[in-house]
């Protein structure tokens, strides 16, 4: 069993909580490699950063007026818990604390670290205890509770299967009502006006859509904004439907200042202008703006050395790059959908799915878990 990425380990509610073990199970915990400090569970790898112990102190060692090292010792092991004895602040609470010593039967809170290469405990909070039946009881609860620190969680990935089950529901209604191609694109490219970002001189998606398609009928991998600009001089009439469609994003575009609009070196599409912009300008304002709306829905992977994008579809990248991180190669299993798990196997193989968002990704693991 592999250790979960470490920013899902907040997602573990026995990370935040003050965990009741034995000294000896302490003792057996994992430690994290490049982590100092981090440990976890052997058996189901899950973190563990604070701990709850009961013993008596053994020995007792001031260090000074700024900590106390106390040997702590429950009849299975012994470990060492340093009580420091000033704030963080650098105020004196020495006198806040009560003195403990020899043969004081505790209880201890403290966080996991380590020390000279092993492992001690850092006292948050420390009380004497006065009913020895309080010692059987956190016996007894350490080794109930050891059931379910070796327990792998489960229950997270459960609730992320749903709420993205629940999302691609409601996706295939809003899309495949509407008569656009986001329908078909929900289903080839995972992409759809549900997880796409807005864009304010094509609210309608219609340019961005049409742009879609093209790059899909034409197999693209590698694409560039001079590329598209022959494509659209070689295609004339089909730009000029693409520009008739998207009138509304056209009306924004004429707003935009004409210096800015007009600082291109390909030759006018179109000689047609309204208060001086011509067509030819309208559209490549729109597709700039439309390949960097792509690039930040993780459509595109741009490359600033060459000034080229590589087009990240779900056919021919993002399928069979999953698919390759799945466990058995088989697809997820019912239940389970670890996505930081696989994204960071797809990372180690193909740096590009970094710009892909969780939204699409996991719409497509759910879509391999359907098919299979």
């Amino acid at each position: 069993m592999e250790i979960p990425p470490q920013d899902e380990w907040g997602l573990d509610p026995i990370y935040w909580s003050y965990v009741l073990v034995l000294i000896s199970q302490v003792h057996s915990l994992d430690r994290v490699e490049n982590l100092p400090g981090a440990f976890v569970f052997s058996n189901s790898k899950r973190p563990v950063s604070k701990v709850e112990l009961v013993g008596h102190l053994v020995n007792v060692k001031p260090e000074g007026s700024k900590a106390t090292i106390y040997a702590l010792d429950d009849g299975t092991g012994l470990i060492q818990a340093t009580k420091f004895l000033t704030h963080e602040d650098g105020k004196d609470r020495q006198n806040l604390t009560a003195p403990y010593g020899l043969g004081d039967r505790v209880r201890v809170r403290g966080t996991l670290s380590l020390y000279a290469g092993n492992v001690e405990v850092k006292v948050v909070a420390m009380n004497r205890l006065t009913d020895p039946n309080e010692e059987t009881l956190h016996w007894l609860s350490a080794i109930k509770l050891a059931r379910t620190y070796s327990s792998p969680l489960l229950f997270d990935d459960t609730i992320t299967a749903t709420i993205c089950g629940r999302a691609l529901e409601v996706s295939s209604c809003v899309c495949e009502s509407d008569s656009s191609n986001s329908g078909g694109f929900r289903r080839s490219l995972h992409y759809c006006k549900c997880t796409a970002t807005p864009a304010a001189r094509d609210p309608d998606l219609v340019f961005r859509f049409e742009l879609l398609k093209y790059l899909e009928e034409q197999g693209a991998t590698n694409i560039s904004y001079n590329h598209l600009v022959v494509a659209c001089e070689a295609n004339s009439s089909s730009l000029q439907r693409t520009s008739d469609l998207s009138e509304a994003a056209l009306r924004t575009v004429q707003q935009t200042t004409p210096d800015s609009l007009v600082a291109e070196n390909q030759r006018p599409l179109s000689t047609s202008t309204d208060n001086g912009i011509s067509i030819s300008q309208r559209v490549r304002a729109l597709l700039r703006q439309t390949l960097a709306q792509l690039r930040r829905d993780g459509l595109l992977f741009h490359h600033d050395q060459n000034d080229s994008d590589d087009f990240l579809d779900s056919r021919n990248f993002l399928r069979p790059l999953l698919l390759k991180c799945l466990p058995g190669k088989t697809g997820p299993q019912p239940g389970i959908l670890n996505t930081g798990g696989i994204r960071s196997q797809a990372e180690a193989i193909d740096r590009r799915i970094k710009v892909v968002p969780d939204t699409r990704l996991k719409l497509c693991l759910l879509n391999i878990r359907t098919q299979k």
